[in-house]
């Protein structure tokens, strides 16, 4: 009877010993797990801070790289405002720009699409004006198309004149057309001199057999360029190229 019951009692013995030693073993390798756990998480939040930081550089290089373009823009345009006064307009709606015919009346032609002007030298509208800021010689280049769809330009004279100082400067490109085509170029390039405060512009003379239409507004477009800053005609250096 004592030998079954001292069995008995090794063998509890031993089923808790088997017990705890599985629970210890468990639990060792519950904290194992969650010790990887811990070190994996660790290790993602150090690949999450390092591309963070490695994103805030790309960004801060690109914005400096971005910024040190626009100084540079910046630069760029106060060295043409500060140098050579620019002033490069197209027309802005040719539709609506007729021009009457057969009574040789001079027709403003308003360019009024801004494409720069470093000075404001230009007022658009009815009585489009280019406004010298600066005096000296300018370089000047116009170019304007008629023509309508499905339909031939006009038959007659065609003339392309600049004005100063609302006057008579000179003629600068004039065209016969005998024969109805499909359009009708008028252009050319001048040098003049200008004082500052004094005025110019291009208009338009037709003695046609019906009203002319200025084509689509991109091939009709006017720039103006300080080339030789001088306070007076006869301290300009051009070769005489300048007209006045």
């Amino acid at each position: 009877m004592w030998d079954k019951l001292s069995a008995a009692i090794v063998a509890i013995f031993t089923m808790g010993s088997a017990y705890f030693a599985f629970e210890s073993s468990r639990a060792s390798s519950l904290a194992e797990v969650r010790k990887a756990d811990a070190e994996t998480a660790r290790i993602a939040a150090d690949r999450a801070r390092e591309q963070a930081q490695e994103s805030a550089r790309t960004s801060a290089v690109q914005a400096a790289e971005a910024g040190q373009q626009a100084r540079r823009a910046e630069q760029a345009r106060n060295a043409i405002a500060l140098d050579r006064p620019v002033a490069i307009y197209q027309v802005d709606n040719a539709d609506s720009q007729l021009i009457p015919a057969v009574t040789g009346e001079d027709r403003i032609i308003n360019f009024g699409r801004r494409i720069l002007d470093t000075h404001d030298q230009v007022s658009t509208g009815s009585n489009w004006t280019f406004r010298a800021k600066t005096s000296g010689v300018y370089l000047l280049n116009v170019m304007t198309i008629f023509g309508e769809e499905n339909r031939p330009t006009p038959v007659g004279n065609y003339v392309l004149a600049l004005y100063v100082n609302n006057k008579l400067h000179q003629y600068v490109s004039a065209e016969r057309r005998t024969n109805p085509e499909w359009a009708q170029f008028l252009g050319g390039t001048a040098f003049i001199f200008l004082h500052r405060n004094e005025t110019a512009d291009f208009r338009i003379q037709l003695r046609v057999d019906r009203v002319a239409r200025l084509y689509a507004q991109q091939h009709n477009i006017v720039s103006f360029g300080l080339i030789s800053r001088c306070e007076n005609e006869s301290d300009c250096n051009l070769g005489g190229n300048a007209a006045r």
